[in-house]
């Protein structure tokens, strides 16, 4: 098989699930990496060449997973978040570009104060580790707790931070239920600059807006509310970081484009002052917060 048929076939099966732009993308990505080749590399590469006989089998493997609706970053077992490769695997959300203008905004507002002193940082609910370790890397030599009830997603927090060269003194690892923090030791005992969180938001009644590539492979823990109460985590989140924020610090959330006023309101009601964010969609997506 040459690339310009390989090309073609990933395309003229992926555009009959996603977007054809977007089917484009994901068949270059596939390719991409099968060849060991970068984007522009492959764009400049002769189409005519021949597959081997071994990345034909890698590659053909990996499009019939992907017209199952498997997300490329599970096929691939990676993805790229603010400039850094991260993991991923099934059991962890995929990082979003939404939570990178999280990242990019909280790196702004804290670098000044990170080069004067060592800041802590309270990620709940790290998955990936995208957060935790994207704002040890650029906030260093802050020291951050990654928390997560998942053992799973904490043992790829832990092989992404050796991977990316996060000293374990720098990022602690932490298996605790995100509602249940004042049970923690290790987590209660501590005063925290910044606490962020992606926690799960999304209402059942609005599963029926998103892909199969979500719904049939992410997990539902990272993705879904409790059913009768969307709010949960934040509520017991801002609870805990009324009373572990450190003067004048963050509470930073990712949110429901929905419930920006209720969550807002969440957060006010322990006492913080916080402002809903839109992402660069124009979409309620963001919460800031001070104590």
């Amino acid at each position: 098989m040459k690339i310009k048929d390989a090309l073609q076939l990933s395309e003229k099966t992926l555009s009959e699930l996603y977007p054809q732009e977007e089917a484009r993308q994901i068949s270059r990505i596939l390719l991409g990496e099968v060849l060991n080749l970068n984007h522009t590399k492959l764009l400049l590469c002769d189409k005519g060449q021949l597959l081997s006989a071994h990345e034909q089998d890698i590659f053909e493997s990996a499009l019939e997973r992907l017209a199952c609706h498997e997300p490329i970053q599970y096929v691939l077992g990676k993805t790229e978040f603010m400039g850094l490769e991260f993991e991923v695997e099934h059991g962890v959300l995929i990082p979003r570009p939404e939570t990178e203008e999280l990242c990019f905004e909280v790196i702004n507002r804290l670098k000044c104060v990170a080069k004067e002193r060592q800041i802590k940082i309270l990620d709940l609910g790290c998955g990936s580790g995208c957060i935790a370790i994207t704002l040890a890397k650029y906030l260093f030599p802050a020291e951050v707790y990654a928390v997560d009830i998942s053992p799973d997603a904490l043992s790829v927090t832990k092989r992404n931070a050796e991977k990316l060269l996060v000293q374990p003194s720098f990022l602690k690892v932490v298996e605790a239920d995100m509602s249940q923090l004042d049970r923690s030791n290790e987590l209660n005992t501590e005063t925290y600059d910044l606490i962020i969180s992606n926690p799960p938001y999304i209402r059942r009644n609005e599963a029926i807006l998103m892909r199969e590539n979500v719904l049939s492979y992410e997990p539902d823990i990272a993705l879904f509310a409790p059913e009768n109460d969307p709010l949960y985590f934040y509520r017991k989140t801002a609870q805990f970081a009324a009373s572990h924020l450190r003067s004048c610090g963050l509470l930073c959330y990712e949110i429901n484009e929905a419930l920006g006023n209720e969550t807002l309101q969440v957060i006010e009601d322990v006492g913080l002052k916080g402002k809903v964010v839109r992402d660069l969609f124009k979409k309620d997506r963001f919460i800031y917060a001070q104590k």
